[in-house]
């Protein structure tokens, strides 16, 4: 019995072996919402870029001195500039009344004169430690020397003396 077009089978359930059609599940798995962060930060980047200027010009010189705005109270208003401008012109006026020469206060040269005996002073004492220490050096070459002689005249009279023991 074959079917004719346009007519319906009634439906029993599942035969088995005869093909089931699957519905398909829905997806578990969601995209990624890597792409969504970054343009809606670039969106919001680029919305600071044109507020910016507005901000500026119309909030920020509205705010009070210690949130960000500008000075209260305009410099010139307070007295400050004058007061560092005579501070400075002060300053200015100290330098100019000392005298710039080229010579040295009169004890200058009577203390460099001390100064330069003391350096060779100084050069002399080191010259003579150096002299010392080489008559030293010298001195003690010559002691080791002669304690090795006599330590070769031990040890020749101990072997001459265990010779003369042993015959």
């Amino acid at each position: 019995m074959m079917d004719e077009p346009g007519t319906e089978r009634p439906s029993y359930g599942p035969v088995a072996g005869s093909p089931v059609a699957v519905a398909p599940q829905p997806s578990s798995h969601r995209g990624s919402r890597w792409p969504w962060v970054v343009t809606s930060g670039a969106v919001l980047f680029s919305l600071g870029l044109v507020a910016n200027p507005w901000f500026e010009t119309n909030v920020r010189t509205r705010l009070p001195a210690s949130l960000g705005g500008g000075p209260t109270a305009p410099l010139h208003g307070d007295g400050r500039i004058a007061q560092l401008e005579a501070r400075v012109a002060s300053l200015e006026s100290r330098t100019r009344a000392v005298p710039v020469t080229g010579s040295l206060p009169a004890t200058a040269p009577e203390r460099l004169a001390r100064a330069e005996a003391r350096i060779d002073g100084l050069a002399d004492n080191q010259t003579a430690t150096d002299q010392r220490l080489n008559s030293l050096t010298t001195d003690l070459g010559g002691v080791q020397s002669r304690m090795s002689e006599s330590s070769n005249r031990v040890e020749t009279a101990v072997a001459d003396a265990a010779t003369g023991a042993a015959q």
